[in-house]
């Protein structure tokens, strides 16, 4: 990119799942709308996500599931529209299950699947024989029970973000990658006016951070207030992904998975294998963990999974696996972080966990946000206000 200044109606800083969502819906809205990135667009939380699409594990808050699931109807209407191959989504649903045995996990469960219901969120109870008969390669233990989860799916992440980038330039908007932001320009009254990079300044009247769980750091850096790095309400909370190889001539596995006993998940890979993870592993390590630890989880995980898994080979597979850690952005209270950051006028924040599953819907609602001045009533809840820094 070549520039001195560049003018727009609105800049998004962070070209993650997020950050493309919000120049999207803008785009579509006939915004001219630039997407900065530091890296490489969907390098970061995005590219290491389980990539699940649910509303089905949110059931604390009615408002908080209801966005997620907002985020499930989205995709499957940008799969109507585009097509499933081109989005990069897969139809599957999602099991989860307990036993008699985990009593405490069990009525969980069954309180999940009731609250669902509740909201209309499709789901059905299922017996051990009705678990077997979808899954016949999976152990479940004796008397199992659980929920399906008929219209989650799950994403390629990066298929997903390379299409959004191609509809935002399609549209008009511009994407650039490894462009650091250096500065965010104010006006003497306090009003953001845009952002200044290596190559000049780029104005714009809206600025939208979608910069996951560096936002605290950015925030820091482009204001030069280091109260944002000290006290910004998000936790960064490291997760182990392993990706088998292609394990068998058969498909092991057609559904996400969810044990809830022993808190395993996995889903078919793109590749032909698995994508394993579990909150047991993801206690063992953490984003600066070294290759004898990441090793040693991983390790751990593929054995718990060949405990639920027929012909599947475990810690054999360990050399012929990749590894990676996902740092998820979760906000202090656990949910969503998504409006405009007080007393900085023009500057719009959203920093949240799930943001796979709420992408589109998120990016939807900001939209609407930015061109009415008024935060539409689903994200009401998540704005900044709400917490003390």
């Amino acid at each position: 990119m070549d520039t001195t200044t560049q003018n727009f109606d609105v800049i998004v800083v962070g070209g993650g799942i997020i950050g493309c969502n919000v120049a999207h819906a803008l785009c579509e809205r006939g915004q001219k709308v630039a997407v900065i990135e530091a890296a490489s667009l969907c390098s970061g939380t995005s590219a290491n996500s389980f990539s699940w699409i649910n509303g089905t594990s949110k059931v604390n808050s009615e408002a908080y599931h209801r966005l997620n699931a907002s985020g499930l109807h989205a995709y499957h209407e940008l799969a109507r529209r585009f097509g499933e191959q081109r989005i990069g989504l897969y139809r599957c649903g999602t099991l989860e299950w307990s036993s008699p045995g985990e009593h405490s996990q069990l009525a969980d469960l069954r309180y999940k699947a009731e609250r669902l219901k509740a909201w209309d969120y499709p789901v059905a109870w299922v017996t051990q024989a009705e678990l077997s008969a979808m899954e016949p390669h999976v152990v479940f233990r004796e008397g199992a029970e659980g929920l399906f989860a008929l219209a989650d799916p799950w994403l390629d992440v990066p298929v997903f973000v390379s299409f959004l980038a191609e509809r935002i330039r399609e549209l008009g908007g511009q994407v650039w990658d490894d462009t650091p932001v250096e500065e965010l320009l104010v006006d003497d009254d306090g009003t953001v006016t845009g952002v200044r990079i290596a190559k000049g300044e780029v104005t714009a009247p809206q600025v939208v951070l979608a910069t996951g769980p560096n936002t605290p750091d950015v925030l820091t850096e482009l204001t030069g207030y280091e109260g944002f790095r000290a006290r910004f309400p998000m936790i960064r909370s490291p997760g182990l992904l392993v990706t088998t190889p292609p394990v068998t001539d058969r498909a092991l596995i057609t559904h996400i998975l969810y044990d809830a006993d022993t808190h395993v998940h996995l889903r078919p890979g793109s590749s032909g294998g698995l994508l394993l993870g579990s909150d047991e592993t993801d206690g063992l390590i953490d984003e600066d963990s070294g290759v004898d630890a990441i090793r040693s989880a991983a390790t751990r995980l593929l054995e718990m999974t060949q405990q639920m898994l027929t012909s599947f080979s475990g810690a054999a597979l360990l050399d012929e696996c990749s590894f990676r850690i996902g740092i998820r952005a979760v906000p202090a209270d656990g949910d969503s972080i998504v409006g405009p950051l007080p007393s900085a006028e023009g500057l719009f924040v959203v920093c949240t966990h799930s943001g796979v599953t709420m992408g589109p819907a998120i990016g939807d609602l900001t939209a609407q946000a930015l061109l009415s001045g008024q935060v539409p009533e689903p994200i009401v809840p998540f704005g900044l206000e709400r917490f003390q820094f």
